[in-house]
C-alpha cells in the first residue's frame, strides 16, 4: 500500500512533480502522505494525514527543490498520525521506506542521545545514517553501514541535508526503479506507473543506487551491490518506459475501479487470443509429468486459485490444492518431483507470495509464475517457459478486478491448452463459451446497479457452492475493500453450521444461484 516517489532535477522543480507522483499512487491505498528536499543545505519536511490534497495544502508556494523524497504510508506501526507519515527525519537526514525493520528496537541501543518523535521503525533508519555522518562518513557509506545493520525487508529513499546533490535507494525484498524521464531528471520510484519515464532500471535485491545532481546540473547515476561488508560497482541494463499518460487517464470513467471493469472484455480477448496462438504450450508441456499442482497468492489471487483448482480436478483429472501464501510453508509437505507449485499475483511483488515462492525454490521443487507485470520479482527468478504474462494492462485501483478476471481465464486457457490432445471436443466446447464472455461483460457492464438494501446492513454474506463458492469469497472482499463493510463469503451448505445465528432483519445474504448449477441445493440455503 505504500508508495516511493524521489526526484533530482536539473531544474529545481520537484515539489510540484513529487506530488504529482505521489497522486498518481493514490490507487493503491495510503492514509498519510509527505514529502522532504534539501537546498542550500537545509533539510524541509511537509507531512499530512490522509489525502494527498491535504499535504499539497500545507506546503508553502515559495517551496521548491532540486532534491526531494516523497512518501505514500499505509500504517502498519504507529498509529495515523503526522508524526509517524513519512518522510521521517531528524533535521539532518530524511529517509521515506517500504517494508519492515524487524531489529529496529534492538538497533536503538547504538543511538542512545537520539530524539524519538514517532512510533515507526523507519526512524531507527533515519538515526543511524545520521550517527555514521557525524563519525565521518559520507552519505553513500552512511547508508552502507546503516543497511548492514539491518534485518527485515526494505525499499529505501534517503536524502542528508550536508549532501545536497544525493538521492540514494536501496532496495532489499521491496521493489524500487530508477528512471529516467524525458528531459533527463532521475526518479526513484517503488512504482513506475508513478511517474512518466523513458527509460527504468529495476533495483535486484542487495543494490544501492546512488543519484547526484552536479554542479553543472548533470545528473548522474551508480549502482552498487551490496554484499556484507562491500558495496560492489555494477552495470544495470536499461529498459523501454512509458509515458504515465499512456494509462493513467480515466477517459470517460468516474474512476479506475470502473474503468477496469469496463476493461474486462479487452482482457479476456487477449487471454482468447493467446490460446489460438499457443502462447500457453510450453507452460502446459511442463504438466505432462506431473501428479499434483499447487496454486498458491494472496487475496483474489487465492480466490482465482481456488476456480483453477476445480477446473484442474474436473477438466485434467490431476489432483490440485489451492494455499494460501503466508500459510504455504507451515501446510506443504516434502517438495515433490511430480507436483508443480503454480505462483499468482497480480504484482508480481507480493511478499507474502514471493516468500512462499522462494521456500519452494530452495528446496529444489519446480515452480511456475502467472503475473501481470513482467519486469517484477517473480518473473525475473522463473523459468521463461513457466512465466505466464497476465496482459492485463496496468491496474490502479485498490481492488483487484481485470486482473482477477486474468487470472481466471488464464487458468481456464490453460485447461484447455492440456485438453486439446486429450478431449478436443470438450476443449472446442470451453473455448466457445469462453469466446462469448468479452460480449456478456460488456454488456453487465452497461448496467450501474446500488442496491438499498446494503446501505443500513449489520452484516453482509455471499454464499454459494462448487464453482461458486470462491466467487462468494471474491464478492465479499470486494465489498470490504470498498465500503469497509463487514462481509464474508461462504459455501452454502455452511450457513447452517453456526453462521446461521448471526442473521438478524439487518443482515443480508446475497446467494450466487446459477439455474443450472448447484440450484436445488442452494434454493435451500434461500429458504
Amino acid at each position: 500500500m505504500c508508495g516511493i516517489v524521489a526526484l533530482a532535477s536539473k531544474h529545481g522543480d520537484v515539489v510540484d512533480r513529487l506530488v504529482t507522483g505521489l497522486t498518481a499512487l493514490e490507487y493503491r491505498g495510503y492514509d498519510s502522505a509527505g514529502l522532504s528536499t534539501v537546498s542550500s543545505r537545509a533539510l524541509h519536511t511537509y507531512r499530512a494525514v490522509g489525502r494527498v490534497e491535504n499535504l499539497r495544502n500545507v506546503i508553502p508556494d515559495s517551496a521548491d527543490a532540486s532534491i526531494g523524497i516523497a512518501h505514500t504510508r499505509w500504517a502498519v506501526m504507529g498509529a495515523v498520525t503526522e508524526e509517524n507519515a513519512h518522510p521521517q527525519s531528524d533535521g539532518e537526514t530524511a529517509v521515506v521506506h517500504n517494508g519492515i525493520i524487524e531489529n529496529a528496537h534492538e538497533l536503538k541501543i547504538l543511538v542512545p542521545d537520539a530524539h524519538w518523535t514517532g512510533q515507526t521503525d523507519t526512524e531507527i533508519l533515519v538515526h543511524l545514517i545520521s550517527k555514521f555522518v557525524t563519525d565521518g562518513h559520507d552519505f553513500a557509506e552512511a547508508v552502507q553501514e546503516t543497511v548492514r545493520l539491518i534485518k527485515g525487508t526494505y525499499a529505501i529513499a534517503a536524502i542528508h541535508k550536508n549532501f545536497p546533490g544525493t538521492i540514494i535507494g536501496v532496495r532489499h525484498i521491496n521493489p524500487l526503479a530508477v528512471g529516467i524521464a524525458q528531459n533527463g531528471d532521475l526518479f526513484l520510484t517503488s512504482d513506475i506507473a508513478a511517474v512518466p519515464l523513458d527509460k527504468f532500471v529495476d533495483l535486484d535485491d542487495g543494490d544501492i543506487c546512488v543519484i547526484k545532481r552536479c554542479d553543472n546540473a548533470n545528473i548522474q547515476t551508480s549502482f552498487f551491490n551490496f554484499d556484507g561488508e562491500l558495496a560492489i560497482p555494477c552495470e544495470k541494463e536499461w529498459q523501454e518506459g512509458r509515458s504515465v499518460s499512456e494509462f493513467c487517464g480515466l477517459g470517460d470513467s468516474p474512476d479506475f475501479t470502473i474503468k477496469e471493469i469496463r476493461e474486462q472484455p479487452q482482457v479476456i480477448q487477449k487471454c482468447v487470443d493467446a490460446l489460438q496462438n499457443g502462447i500457453y504450450a510450453p507452460f502446459v508441456e511442463c504438466l505432462q509429468t506431473k501428479e499434483l499442482l499447487n496454486l498458491v497468492g494472496c487475496g483474489s489471487s487465492f480466490h482465482a486459485g481456488l476456480i483453477g483448482k476445480y477446473w484442474v480436478r474436473k477438466y485434467l483429472g490431476m489432483f490440485a490444492c489451492s494455499e494460501i501464501a503466508s500459510e504455504f510453508k507451515f501446510e506443504n509437505g516434502p517438495i515433490s518431483k511430480k507436483s508443480l507449485n503454480i505462483f499468482i499475483s497480480q504484482s508480481g511483488e507480493t511478499l507474502d507470495t514471493i516468500r512462499a515462492l522462494e521456500d519452494v525454490r530452495g528446496s529444489g521443487g519446480e515452480f511456475a509464475v502467472l503475473t501481470n507485470v513482467l519486469h517484477s520479482t517473480m518473473a525475473k527468478i522463473t523459468p521463461s517457459n513457466l512465466l505466464v504474462g497476465l496482459n492485463a494492462g496496468p491496474e490502479f485501483s485498490v481492488v483487484s478486478t481485470k486482473a482477477f478476471l486474468a487470472q481466471v481465464a488464464t487458468l481456464l486457457c490453460i485447461a484447455i491448452q492440456y485438453l486439446n490432445a486429450r478431449n478436443p471436443k470438450l476443449a472446442d466446447s470451453l473455448t466457445q463459451d469462453l469466446e462469448r464472455v468479452p460480449y456478456l461483460i460488456g454488456e453487465i457492464a452497461q448496467h450501474e446497479y446500488t442496491s438499498p438494501l446494503l446501505q443500513d446492513a449489520s452484516s453482509i454474506s455471499f454464499l454459494g457452492r462448487g464453482l461458486f463458492y470462491p466467487l462468494a469469497l471474491e464478492a465479499a472482499l470486494k465489498l470490504k475493500e470498498i465500503t469497509y463493510l463487514q462481509a464474508e463469503g461462504l459455501p452454502g451448505g455452511e450457513m447452517k453450521h453456526g453462521d446461521i445465528g448471526l442473521i438478524d432483519s439487518r443482515s443480508v445474504c446475497v446467494v450466487i444461484a446459477p439455474t443450472k448449477a448447484h440450484f436445488r441445493k442452494i434454493a435451500s440455503n434461500v429458504h
